[in-house]
């Protein structure tokens, strides 16, 4: 952060497990948003998509984005941050989740209630997996999804810019996070 700094400082252990941990929830959060979109791609107005990702969770795509909210927060090297940006990330999600639903269930009704009622929101329940054998995928909207995700990658260089202005003095912390 700008005005905060890790408590544990830039190069010790668990300052850089942060980071490194939180870089592998950014790189998984962009792979299963993309992966999502997969299932998703050119479906998501004309029908209920219910394989694949959604099969076992309702909204995996904002699933993977709380992962990629953990990571950008730990990218500071702070793992209560990274949990904090994580909750943020939730928190939002689930204004979107209930505003998804409530179109989805005007749409298609009965067939999204009982959906509803057997998957779970944003934590996957792995026993409910169910795919297709084959999958019409539209590349524009794959191509999109990667890159709106990509877009947490950002938070890397921010931090080590920021991190940088800390050691050098440049830039004063006001605050040491845990």
């Amino acid at each position: 952060m700008a005005i905060g700094q890790a408590s544990s400082p830039n190069g010790d252990d668990m300052h850089e497990l942060a980071e490194t941990i939180g870089l592998v929830l950014i790189i998984v959060s962009i792979f299963g948003r993309t992966w999502c979109a997969i299932y998703l791609s050119g479906r998501e107005n004309r029908e209920l998509v219910t394989r694949g990702p959604y099969s076992v969770c309702r909204h995996p795509m904002y699933s993977f984005a709380i992962l990629g909210g953990v990571g950008v927060g730990a990218q500071v090297g702070s793992f209560v941050i990274g949990l904090v940006c994580g909750l943020i990330a939730w928190l939002i999600l689930q204004r979107f989740a209930t505003r998804e639903e409530t179109a989805l269930q005007a749409k298609f009704g009965s067939i999204d209630q009982e959906y509803a009622e057997r998957v779970p929101r944003f934590i996957p329940k792995l026993s409910l997996w169910r795919d297709v054998d084959v999958l019409e995928v539209w590349p524009r909207t794959v191509t999109r999804a990667f890159l709106d995700a990509a877009v947490f990658l950002v938070a890397v260089p921010i931090a080590e810019v920021v991190e940088y202005l800390h050691d050098i003095g440049a830039l004063p912390a006001i605050f040491h996070l845990a």
